[in-house]
């Protein structure tokens, strides 16, 4: 079945689902007004990406809680702002690539790699960036803003934004 001219392809490799438990340390409750997307982005636990937890690590974070209008793919970057009103320049801290509705669920997905002389967005349920835990380290994510915008403009261009919100500790859940 291709959508959007790109076939997707489930590809998924010690993943959890979201009806089995797992550890979130950090959320970003995303809002997005009349975009009709809600939920909550969730960096998981120590571990979720191999990490030892240092001052930058490889961390892992899901969508399954986002809540999508619809199948349309999106994509998820985090910016270093602490306020989704931000009008300066933003620093993009990580590239997150696409979510979609997948049953429901919402997952991550690697666009457009290239299988077999074929372009795939291949499902990763999850998906990983190089972010802190740690206050006063590079990349410190808590009270940066993570953003659901829609798919690049033809000019390369990043797409409007449909939600977001910034991230918060919480208690390991």
């Amino acid at each position: 079945m291709k959508i959007g001219g790109v076939v997707p392809l489930i590809a998924c490799a010690g993943c959890m689902t979201a009806s089995e438990p797992y550890p979130v340390v950090a959320v970003a409750a995303l809002t997005g007004g009349a975009s009709g997307i809600t939920g909550s982005l969730e960096i998981l636990g120590a571990n979720s990406g191999k990490s030892n937890a240092t001052e930058f690590d490889r961390r892992t974070l899901a969508a399954y809680r986002v809540r999508l209008p619809d199948s349309a793919p999106r994509r998820v970057r985090l910016y270093d702002a602490r306020a989704c009103d931000a009008t300066e320049p933003l620093e993009l801290l990580a590239d997150l690539q696409l979510i979609r509705r997948v049953g429901d669920e919402t997952h991550f997905f690697a666009q457009s790699v290239l299988v077999r002389g074929e372009r795939l967005d291949v499902d990763t349920e999850t998906a990983q960036a190089f972010v802190s835990l740690v206050p006063d380290t590079p990349s410190y994510v808590i009270g940066k803003i993570a953003v659901v915008q829609a798919l690049d403009r033809d000019d390369g261009s990043p797409g409007a934004w449909l939600a977001c919100g910034a991230f918060a500790s919480v208690s390991l859940r």
